[in-house]
This record gives structure tokens, C-alpha cells and sequence, in this order.
């Protein structure tokens, strides 16, 4: 890996722990994944915040997809989002993919957690560990599991990262437009 995908690699997976320390009246060049990953540790941390913390999920489910596939075609956004699930989340049922899928819908389109003949129900946390539980007439999506998926893919998607070429080539490709934002502290 080159230098200067190497460096945009690092800025893109920097760890939500890290303090950026913006100075005032200044900005910073920050990755959106780790904005992504912060915001969800925040909200995850006071359960009343599990709507906006599962948005944010998805949302990154979106992104790695983008990146993964090295494409951002409108009419791709299932299957891109599907292959990321199915390949990072692992173990999974049959249906996790689309149910979650689903759920991305659901949330982010409607603000809601009725989608195709599903209702969802959001938990913090499920006894069985599993990433969706079918029950009589609810969906369950805990949100911390959901949050532990994501960050074993973005594991996994990183340690691809760094061997896999096709995967680097996607990567650079779709950097310049969705890896990153600049934050300021103060008067703009």
C-alpha cells in the first residue's frame, strides 16, 4: 500500500476514543466513519438514544458498503448493503441481511419501524445474542449487537483492507467523496 492511501486509510478508521483536540476558531480534517462511530458510542451510552444510535449504524452499514463495493450507483444500494452484511456480520441466519436492510429502510426513510410486513422493535439488548430475533408479531433488533457487528466488520473490512488490492483500488475511489469532512470549533 502506498503512502498516501495508507494515510487516508488511517484517517479513516482512526478510533472513536481519540480526542481530535480541534483547537478554537480552527477545523480539523476528520474521517466520517470515525464521526459515525463516535456519535453511536454516545448515544448507545444513555439507552434513551437508540433510534438515533441505530440510524447511525445503518448509516455506517451504508458507508463500508460504498467502499467495499468501490461504488455509489443509486440503483446498487440493496445489493451493496446486503454483500457488506453478509460478508462482515457474520454469524447470520438466512434473512439477517434483508431484515436488517429492511430495518435501514424503515429507519432512515420513515423514521419509523414498520417496513415490507414487518414491524421492528428496537431493544438495547436481547438474552439470545442473536443479531435478529423473529417473534409472533415483532422483529427484535438489539442495538448493541448491532453496534458489535459493525465494528467486528469494520475489523474485518480493514485487515481486507490491507492486503486485498480490488479492495484498496474501491477504497481510494470512493475516499474523495465520502471519507471524510472538516470540523470547526467556533465562529466559521
Amino acid at each position: 500500500m502506498d503512502s498516501d492511501l495508507e494515510h487516508k486509510v488511517n484517517l479513516f478508521f482512526m478510533h472513536p476514543l481519540i480526542d481530535p483536540a480541534i483547537q478554537p476558531r480552527s477545523s480539523k480534517t476528520l474521517s466520517i466513519l470515525y464521526l459515525l462511530r463516535r456519535d453511536i458510542q454516545g448515544c448507545l451510552s444513555e439507552s434513551k438514544y437508540l433510534i438515533p444510535a441505530t440510524m447511525a449504524i445503518l448509516a455506517g452499514i451504508d458507508l463500508l458498503a460504498k467502499f467495499h463495493a468501490g461504488d455509489d450507483a443509486q440503483g446498487k444500494v440493496t445489493l451493496r448493503f446486503k454483500n457488506f452484511v453478509s460478508t462482515y456480520f457474520q454469524p447470520l441466519a438466512p434473512n439477517d441481511a434483508a431484515t436488517v436492510y429492511a430495518l435501514r429502510n424503515a429507519l432512515l426513510h420513515s423514521f419509523g419501524l414498520y417496513s415490507e410486513g414487518r414491524n421492528f422493535m428496537l431493544a438495547e439488548r436481547h438474552s439470545s445474542g442473536r443479531l435478529v430475533v423473529s417473534e409472533s408479531y415483532y422483529t427484535i433488533i438489539a442495538a448493541h449487537t448491532l453496534y458489535s457487528r459493525l465494528e467486528q466488520a469494520i475489523t474485518q473490512y480493514q485487515d481486507a483492507l490491507n492486503t486485498d488490492e480490488t479492495l484498496q483500488q474501491h477504497f481510494d475511489r470512493m475516499f474523495h467523496r465520502y471519507g471524510f469532512m472538516h470540523m470547526g470549533v467556533g465562529d466559521a
